[in-house]
């Protein structure tokens, strides 16, 4: 009986083992609505076209060598999925408690902070709308008539150059 009752345990030991373990992403593949990766295990295990898991309304593509967890039902390996935890390389050391952060490695970011929001971009901003508003009042843009009230340019008028377009 001690026998049987130590293989048991020891079996089922293994699969709470097999349950859950940190995992390194080592190739990452969009396909059609899934995301699948391969990974690189704690223990020199490996494994390839695993689910990405990803929570309701937002998806990303993280980069090789971004850290994730691997989940496996019961212990059972043929249907494992991999939740990401982050990539430390690249995550902002800045932040206060109670404040949050969506960064990528390039240097882009939407902070939530604890004054206020803060987007930070090397490059371009773009937001493609149809109109925008700021403290209630529009935005005017390039194309947009603006009301000149008086002098020789009285009238309506189209803006045709602005920030950020050379002009």
């Amino acid at each position: 009986m001690g026998r049987a009752m130590t293989g048991t345990l020891g079996r089922i030991s293994r699969r709470l083992q097999l349950m859950i373990g940190r995992c390194v992403i080592r190739a990452i593949a969009a396909d059609g609505g899934r995301v699948l990766v391969s990974i690189d295990g704690l223990q020199d295990e490996s494994a390839d076209a695993l689910e990405l898991a990803e929570p309701v309304w937002l998806t990303a593509l993280p980069l090789d060598g971004a850290e994730g967890i691997s989940l496996s039902v019961m212990g059972d390996g043929s249907h494992r999925v991999v939740l990401p935890l982050g990539d430390r390389r690249y995550r902002p050391t800045d932040l206060q408690p109670g404040e949050s952060s969506r960064f990528d490695d390039l240097g882009h970011r939407i902070d939530i902070r604890r004054d206020g929001i803060r987007i930070v971009s090397p490059d371009q901003i773009e937001i493609d709308a149809p109109s925008m508003t700021v403290n209630g009042e529009a935005v005017a843009t390039v194309t947009h008539l603006v009301q000149v009230g008086a002098g020789s340019s009285a009238g309506q008028w189209p803006i045709v150059t602005g920030v950020g377009d050379g002009g």
